[in-house]
């Protein structure tokens, strides 16, 4: 997968998005590299899910070099390549950078001498890389042990203890730097922990499900890493291992990319990456007809600038569906009330939520209402939730009350009819809302 999924997206765009975006000083690195003498070594910039040299120096006898920038450099991760593909990644976030390591042992000898965001990132690659070694020793030996079996549930305890030893352990170096580009790496690079005895298919499943629960999806300054790009080809590939037929893909790969695009909602030039990115690999891994779809969704936050009503009364209208009446907002029951208008791809998607909220509610207590002007195709409808589809005079009526037609956006009416929120991102009405 990572090898067909390897794409470029088109650098005029990637410079667009990050013009402004970041900061940028004179880059100062100072190296050893013990057992590397007489060496070119190269330095490479990321650029979304591009990369280019983009400075160079020579080992002397001792191994030592120097690179000074000979113009500001953007802060992000940068990449000094060394022979037989390896290399090493630094943060540069302004600081001056010094280190010192064996060629034979990268990671192991690295001393970091200089820069303090570095230290913190190479004490948590050597953790990680200690702490996955170890845990990928103990799940090796699982499947050769009867599932319940004392010894099973014994090597499960102990795998669940290291994964949450891993998690406290970078939650506290997160902690050091909360606001650095170190901390984001970090959080970015965290998955999923499913239950170690479940079967590989409700693992794959359950990891699909929770991959984008962390990581700050919507921060521009990781345009300047490799780590979206490697998260996306991560969860594309948990996509392709749940479904082994090629016929069911695109609308597996679909959804895959509605759910990457809701994450970064808050933020149009990480909406426009991500959109973009997915639409050159789709197209190049042969899906046109998806590729084009994901080029052409809108942007979800272009209504954020339209005023809050929370806190105001909302204004009481009816609707008659099959001789009943529907009261907005619901008398004596709080009204989670969704208006898409026009119908389009978030509506659908927060229409599929409130769905499956209202699922779990008591239609004594709530009322779920969408609001359309047309029928979506979706599951059968649970008791507390109703679908309006309403005429050209009511969208009119409805365009004047709210002062914006366009949606799609959620109010949370509480039983007094007072408006306690109204969410206009899909996301957030997935992970923040609460009923």
């Amino acid at each position: 997968m990572h090898a067909r999924f390897s794409l470029l997206p088109l650098l005029f765009l990637i410079t667009a998005l990050l013009t402004g975006q970041v900061k940028a000083q004179q880059l100062s690195i100072d190296g050893s590299l013990k057992n590397y003498s007489d060496k070119t070594v190269f330095l490479q910039a990321f650029m979304g899910a591009d990369a280019k040299i983009c400075d160079s120096a020579v080992t002397d006898v001792h191994g030592h070099f120097n690179m000074l920038s000979a113009g500001p450099k953007p802060f992000g991760l940068y990449r000094i390549l060394l022979e037989n593909r390896r290399f090493l990644d630094f943060v540069y976030t302004g600081e001056a950078i010094s280190f010192s390591t064996d060629i034979n042992h990268l990671l192991d000898s690295m001393k970091i001498s200089q820069s303090g965001e570095n230290k913190l990132y190479y004490q948590y690659l050597k953790y990680r890389v200690n702490s996955q070694y170890r845990l990928q020793i103990l799940r090796r030996k699982l499947p050769e042990i009867p599932v319940n079996n004392e010894h099973s549930r014994a090597l499960r305890d102990e795998i669940l203890s290291l994964e949450q030893q891993e998690l406290d352990f970078t939650s506290h170096l997160i902690q050091n730097l909360p606001s650095s580009l170190t901390a984001k790496l970090i959080s970015i690079d965290r998955t999923p922990t499913p239950d170690p005895l479940w079967d590989n298919q409700k693992k794959t499943s359950y990891s699909y499900l929770h991959y984008l629960d962390e990581g700050p999806f919507d921060d521009t300054t990781l345009l300047r890493t490799n780590a979206i790009s490697a998260k996306i080809i991560s969860y594309l590939s948990l996509v392709i291992t749940m479904n082994k037929n090629a016929d069911s893909l695109s609308e597996k790969f679909r959804d895959a990319a509605l759910n990457l695009l809701a994450a970064a909602e808050p933020s149009q030039p990480m909406y426009k990456f991500i959109r973009e990115y997915l639409s050159e690999g789709f197209k190049k891994l042969g899906y046109n007809e998806l590729a084009r779809e994901i080029s052409t969704l809108p942007l979800p936050f272009e209504y954020t600038q339209h005023e809050s009503f929370v806190g105001e009364k909302f204004p009481v209208s009816r609707y008659k569906i099959n001789q009943q009446e529907i009261r907005i907002p619901g008398k004596d029951k709080k009204t989670a009330l969704l208006i898409s208008l026009p119908a389009c791809e978030w509506g659908k998607k927060m229409e599929s939520e409130l769905v499956l909220m209202g699922s779990s509610l008591s239609a004594a207590d709530w009322q779920m209402l969408i609001l359309t002007d047309s029928i979506l195709a979706s599951d059968s409808m649970p008791a507390t939730t109703t679908r309006i589809v309403l005429t050209e005079k009511e969208k009119k009526k409805l365009h004047k009350m709210i002062k914006n037609g366009e949606g799609p956006i959620v109010f949370l009416i509480d039983r007094q009819g007072i408006i306690q929120s109204q969410i206009r991102s899909w996301i957030h009405m997935k992970k923040r809302i609460e009923l």
